[in-house]
């Protein structure tokens, strides 16, 4: 696996993947202006490039494994060489068994598949839970790592930010559609003034004045009651005072 040789910013996925057929040390004597003479010493590597599957859904955010397909072999950028320094690391492949083989992609014997191959996995999909390290170079935040942009769809979405919310602004008390309504102190006074001044008779419910004429009527009787007792009892100037021990004995109280 390589770093895009594109923009980063406008790859489709973070990483190249590709199949190596050999590893090769060349001597070269570059052809260009200002260069030595002399023969210069170079490691490369051939290699079976690979293709993100743009029809599948993958990564973090879809709970998928991203999916592969080697490049057709009549596309010209299906092979090509490496500076090995450009490798990351090796790559996890699982095949995609349900989809079987095909040999649309390279056909007859080739150097490009092991002895003995005829055909390639239709569909291979990458195992980035193989390990810590290589969990991380897709989650990102690893230490050491390349620092390159992750695709959207790798299932860490930054928070959507808070809609503005417009506040309502307090109306003014001078507003003809005001609901406050303006209090004039001085006629309150005025008015409390002038309801001190009278005597005003606070209603009686009906309940109140049958109370009042029951009450009335059992006050009367009991008056006159009083008097009938006050008429017998046979106390008054006439009366002597020496008899009062006998009174009090025959009515319970003495005279005054």
């Amino acid at each position: 696996m390589t770093l895009p040789r594109i923009d980063p910013e406008e790859a489709i996925h973070p990483f190249e993947y590709a199949r190596i057929i050999g590893v090769f040390h060349v001597d070269v004597v570059l052809n260009i202006p200002g260069a030595t003479k002399e023969p210069e010493s170079y490691q490369v590597i051939w290699v079976r490039r690979y293709r993100i599957d743009p029809t599948y859904r993958a990564g973090f955010e879809h709970k998928r494994l991203y999916r592969l397909e080697f490049i057709p072999s009549s596309e010209d950028d299906a092979f090509g060489f490496l500076d090995p320094d450009e490798i990351i690391r090796g790559s996890h492949l699982i095949p995609g068994f349900h989809y079987g083989s095909t040999e649309d992609l390279l056909k007859g014997n080739t150097v490009a598949r092991e002895e003995g191959e005829l055909d390639d996995w239709r569909y291979l999909y990458v195992n980035f839970f193989v390990d810590r390290d290589m969990y991380m170079r897709y989650a990102g935040g690893g230490v050491g790592h390349y620092s390159i942009p992750l695709p959207e769809n790798r299932g860490s979405v930054p928070p959507a930010e808070p809609e503005a919310v417009e506040e309502a602004e307090p109306e003014s008390p001078d507003k003809e559609n005001s609901s406050t309504v303006p209090i004039d102190v001085q006629a309150l006074l005025a008015e409390v003034s002038d309801l001190q001044g009278e005597d005003v008779e606070p209603p009686i419910d009906s309940d109140d004045e049958e109370l009042g004429e029951e009450s009335a009527g059992e006050v009367g009787e009991d008056d006159d009651e009083l008097d009938e007792s006050e008429g017998d009892d046979g106390v008054g100037p006439d009366v002597d005072v020496q008899g009062g021990v006998d009174l009090e004995d025959a009515e319970g109280y003495a005279p005054l």
